[in-house]
């Protein structure tokens, strides 16, 4: 058998290749065309559609959206001498009227380093009043009082070492340091007997 099957394959083999071949050049893409025969174009497929190309537009062309702009402030007007005017504000105190009694001069005052009312055995007097205090320096005492009455509206100015004027206006006050280092204890038995022993003794007078 295996003898015989080289002798069968082979001659089948040839025979389908022939029949395969023949096929193909009758009627298949390998067909010879005739002498002169021009070959049909060749259809390609449409170019796909191009898009517009984004050209830069005029500036001048674009509305371009209006925003509401704060109106620019008033330019001040020139003063006399050319230049700008400035508004200034003036000071209450040049219109302030006198005071009449110490406390109307001193409205809003706040006492520093514990500073207390010192009760004389005289008579009342509305534009006098003493005040006392122990434990602090007379430097610290004079220093903060000067700082309260400028906080209020005072212009401070010395009169000594341990007197100083107030100004504000038409009001005049007046302050003065007295204790027994500073004066001496008889000093201070005579003008404030009423003062505890070793006390700062701080004297207001509205002029």
């Amino acid at each position: 058998m295996r003898d015989i099957l080289p002798y069968i394959f082979w001659p089948w083999l040839l025979v389908s290749c022939g029949v395969l071949l023949r096929r193909r050049i009758g009627g298949g893409s390998w067909k010879a065309r005739p002498a002169g025969e021009v070959p049909p174009p060749i259809e390609l497929p449409p170019p796909p559609p191009s898009e517009p190309i984004a050209t830069m537009a005029d500036p001048a062309d674009i509305d371009s959206p209006r925003t509401e702009r704060s109106s620019p402030a008033p330019t001040p007007a020139p003063g006399p001498d050319g230049g700008a005017h400035v508004a200034v504000r003036t000071d209450d105190a040049v219109d302030r009227p006198r005071s009449r009694a110490l406390a109307d001069a001193l409205a809003g005052i706040a006492m520093p380093c514990d500073l207390a009312p010192l009760m004389g055995s005289g008579p009342l007097d509305p534009r006098r009043a003493s005040f006392f205090t122990t434990g602090h320096a007379a430097t610290t005492v004079g220093s903060a009082l000067a700082d309260e009455l400028e906080r209020i509206g005072f212009t401070i100015s010395p009169d000594d070492e341990r007197s100083i004027r107030a100004e504000r206006g038409a009001d005049l006050v007046r302050a003065r340091l007295a204790s027994a280092s500073l004066d001496s204890e008889i000093v201070m038995k005579e003008l404030h007997p009423s003062a505890p022993e070793g006390a700062l003794v701080v004297e207001l007078t509205l002029v």
